[in-house]
């Protein structure tokens, strides 16, 4: 009779040195494109006659960039919390 494998929804922690050095450029450049968006959102909306299509994808940019910074931040916290935890 076969075992059912269970599927792991929690990120276990601290992770894996390979998922750290992933995760410090994506928030350096979450924070970046951000940045960028923002301000292309904003030279957009002082045109005379803005366009809806670079308007949407902009305030697009400008939401989703910030949400990645925010889960890798937190994701890169929480991972400096558990090492801290497990060597003092």
């Amino acid at each position: 009779m076969r075992t059912r494998r269970r599927t792991q929804w929690r990120t276990q922690y601290p992770l894996p040195e390979r998922t750290v050095r992933v995760l410090r450029p994506v928030r350096l450049l979450s924070a970046v494109g951000f940045l960028l968006e923002t301000t292309l959102f904003a030279l957009t909306l002082t045109e005379e006659e803005p366009s809806t299509s670079t308007l949407t994808w902009t305030g697009i940019g400008a939401v989703y960039f910030p949400l990645l910074f925010l889960l890798a931040h937190r994701m890169l916290r929480k991972d400096s919390r558990a090492r801290a935890s497990r060597e003092g």
